[in-house]
């Protein structure tokens, strides 16, 4: 089938690279290198998932002088003020110096002179997500014809290594003189006082930096060259060298990282590690591939899944706002994990792309690793004692807190993690993983909201004292607060969809439940007024209680929660609920787009999809493609305008990795063991997949084109019922040759593993 030609062809920036942020990234899921330049000089930025500063005040996190449990009693009494909190309040992290709060850091950048002091013709970049390789050429001006030295046209070629934390860069001559080209590897300078470190200068080929970073972490580079002439020196602050390339002599250099105790890795054959890697790369798009007519949308496509590949592996960490990439003096909102939507966002495609390998590290994180973290949260930031786990807004690489009261309030968090967790599971489902690791999650997340919703005297289940994520209103000193109030549309769905989960759980499992079934059944309606859904039940305004609608634009749907991902309301819904769906999509972008951010847009998309809103979804995605795209295909927090970076344009990786998402949704759908495929599908526009996994592990496969589904094949993985809606209504359709009449427009197949249904309109 057709691919995205980006995989085909690369992608090659329309102007060279100024600053890293418009670079191309390279990754194996533990380095992360971002590759820019200009004008012969070439910059190779490395980080690395587990290089952090974990100095803070804070042993576990910012903690508030209350709890909620206690802020809530106060307010249940009356006290106003219980549910306003202070911004100026000394808990407030972003009132706090830097590095007062746990942060990744850079590890240095090795630089590049090739033909220095000559005039150049073209400086050309080119990314390889097919292969995880980046080229670049120069080309210096013709002097054949005068008094001049003939220069060569140079190429470098970069790539990290998939088995070892290397990166290793080839530097070509095209033939003409021996020249020599510069080099020199520099520690980031304006973090001298956090970084206490050691150079070591190994002899002329090798070089060596150790940094000890703050208590308990450090990290070390290694460096070898081979070349002509190789030649090295070191300083307090850098390692540099010169050396000479020759059209039959490349030069050759290999960065090689460690951290927290990692034996630093030996230098391998260029050549045999390069092939290795384009292996592993090939080996990674062949799991599933999609074409979509849209040519820019669909380069998106492999790039979003191209970048979430290169940030994660089982054994290491999940992205977290930056991926495993950053180069900042201060890196955004600390690098840390979000959980109100920039963690989720991430981890959407895995399932449907069929890479549930690449949820595995999220998984770990939140299950064992942070396990002990995320307790100590439920008893100290919302006082409760009973194994139950909470999670806070921005999380550390070790699973702290980095929030105060603000976060607190987001009351969603925890069981919009939950659920996150519960939908890669359906996706891959294994008994024992739910019997010994997701089930006990769940069961405690549930703990929490068992104390935390007060039940009225009809049996209904109320959050009383919450927020709606990043839903601010503004006091007469136009200072910002945190809109609190009753029954959030977010936690309604959220929390239903928690103890859904935990009641699936145990019935799949043979235990009771009737505990968690008895709550996800009494929970109250989600908010709406004039036939849309609205933040909350009852807001606390400055001027009293009163319905939670709110005009302004906001750039978090976090109203629209149960589209998507809660998945209440979709295309399986009967018509009046698809219909208030769809109008309270439309409604909330009604209240304008000014403020509306690259991961708002992505987000959007995929509710779009899951109304089966074709349209809106692609311009969703073209205005993140338009307006938030870098230049090498990374995405913006902010807007960019007349290709012109406004200075707080903010590089964050989830609005890249969720628009192959929105792409899955719009091309495959699978909810509540129902397939859909092109369910959203803008008019005109033609798409074929291949492998994508629907939930319940059946892979699925489909051609449209001129509006006509050309066939689809299904492929289940385990034994059970596949129910496909046909996509050619009542029409009889030919299965393995064999004629069959839908039922109500749906055909349902009696699987068993390693069954292939080819199903074909007759």
């Amino acid at each position: 089938m057709k691919k995205p030609d980006i995989l085909t062809n690369g992608q090659t920036l329309s102007r060279p690279a100024l600053e890293w942020t418009d670079g191309h990234i390279l990754g194996n899921g533990d380095l992360g290198v971002v590759v820019w330049g200009a004008a012969g000089r070439l910059f190779f930025g490395l980080s690395k998932h587990n290089v952090y500063n974990l100095e803070s005040p804070y042993a576990h996190g910012p903690r508030p002088e209350e709890t909620y449990m206690q802020r809530l009693e106060r307010f249940k009494r009356g006290d106003v003020d219980a549910f306003t909190p202070n911004p100026d309040h000394p808990d407030q992290p972003c009132d706090k110096p830097f590095f007062d709060h746990q942060t990744p850091l850079t590890m240095g950048t090795l630089s590049l002179e090739l033909l220095p002091g000559v005039n150049l013709v073209a400086h050309t970049q080119t990314l390889y997500p097919a292969e995880g390789r980046v080229r670049v050429v120069v080309e210096p001006v013709d002097r054949r014809r005068g008094y001049g030295q003939l220069y060569p046209t140079l190429t470098v070629e970069a790539y990290v290594d998939s088995e070892t934390n290397a990166l290793n860069i080839r530097v070509s001559s095209g033939g003409g003189e021996t020249v020599r080209a510069q080099w020199r590897y520099d520690w980031p300078q304006h973090m001298a006082t956090y970084y206490k470190t050691d150079f070591t200068a190994q002899n002329a080929e090798n070089g060596a930096f150790h940094a000890i970073i703050g208590e308990g972490n450090e990290f070390t580079v290694a460096l070898s060259q081979r070349g002509v002439r190789p030649d090295l020196d070191a300083s307090r602050f850098n390692l540099a060298g010169i050396v000479s390339i020759s059209d039959d002599t490349p030069a050759e250099f290999s960065l090689r990282a460690a951290a927290c105790g990692e034996a630093v890795p030996e230098s391998a054959d260029y050549d045999a590690a390069r092939a290795r890697t384009a292996e592993w790369w090939h080996d990674f798009w062949s799991k599933s591939m999609l074409w979509y007519s849209e040519p820019s949308l669909n380069d998106l496509w492999a790039m979003g899944l191209y970048a979430l590949g290169a940030s994660t592996r089982p054994d290491k960490s999940a992205p977290n706002l930056q991926g495993i990439w950053n180069l900042s003096e201060r890196a955004i909102w600390h690098g840390d994990f979000h959980f109100n939507t920039n963690m989720q966002e991430c981890h959407w495609v895995c399932g449907a792309a069929n890479h549930p390998e690449l949820a595995k590290a999220m998984m770990r994180m939140l299950i064992h690793d942070w396990r002990d973290e995320l307790r100590l949260s439920a008893k100290e930031a919302y006082g409760v004692d009973n194994d139950a786990l909470a999670m806070g807004v921005g999380m550390d690489w070790l699973g702290r807190d980095l929030g105060g009261w603000w976060a607190i309030l987001s009351l969603s968090n925890t069981a919009w993690t939950a659920i996150t967790l519960w939908d890669q599971y359906l996706f891959d489902p294994d008994e024992d993983f739910l019997r010994t690791d997701l089930y006990p999650f769940l069961q405690e997340c549930c703990h929490l909201y068992d104390v935390l919703m007060d039940r009225d005297e009809n049996g209904i289940y109320h959050t009383l004292l919450s927020s709606s994520p990043e839903r601010a209103i503004f006091d007469e000193n136009g200072r910002a607060h945190s809109l609190c109030g009753r029954d959030c549309t977010i936690n309604v769905a959220t929390i239903r969809g928690l103890y859904e989960a935990a009641a699936r759980s145990a019935e799949l499992l043979g235990d009771d439940p009737a505990p968690y079934r008895e709550k996800a059944e009494h929970m109250p309606p989600f908010p709406q007024q004039d036939g849309v859904f609205i933040e909350m039940e009852t807001g606390y305004f400055f001027d009293g209680p009163r319905p939670g609608v709110t005009k302004e634009c906001h750039r978090h749907p976090s109203r629209l929660m149960p589209i998507f991902p809660a998945g209440f309301i979709g295309l399986n819904s009967d018509e009046s609920d698809l219909a208030l769906g769809r109008r309270s999509f439309h409604d909330f972008l009604s209240d304008g787009v000014e403020w509306i951010t690259g991961w708002s847009f992505s987000y959007l998309a995929n509710i779009a999809a899951r109304l089966g809103l074709g349209a809106e979804a692609e311009q969703c995605l073209t205005a993140v493609r338009d307006e938030f795209t870098l230049a090498g295909l990374l995405s913006a927090h902010n807007r960019l305008r007349n290709n012109a970076l406004y200075p707080d344009a903010l590089f964050q990786i989830e609005a890249l990795m969720a628009i192959p998402a929105a792409i899955d949704e719009m091309a495959m759908q699978s909810v509540d063991g129902i397939i859909r495929v092109f369910p959203a599908l803008p008019d005109g526009r033609d798409c074929a997949f291949e492998h994508l996994r629907a939930r319940g592990n059946v892979l699925v496969s489909a051609e449209r084109k001129n509006g006509e589904t050309r066939f689809v094949r299904l492929e289940p993985a385990r034994d059970g019922i596949v129910t496909l809606v046909s996509p050619w209504g009542e029409r009889a359709v030919t299965i393995n040759g064999r004629r069959v009449l839908p039922e109500n427009g749906r055909i349902v197949l009696n699987a068993r593993a390693g069954d292939v249904f080819e199903v074909l309109a007759e």
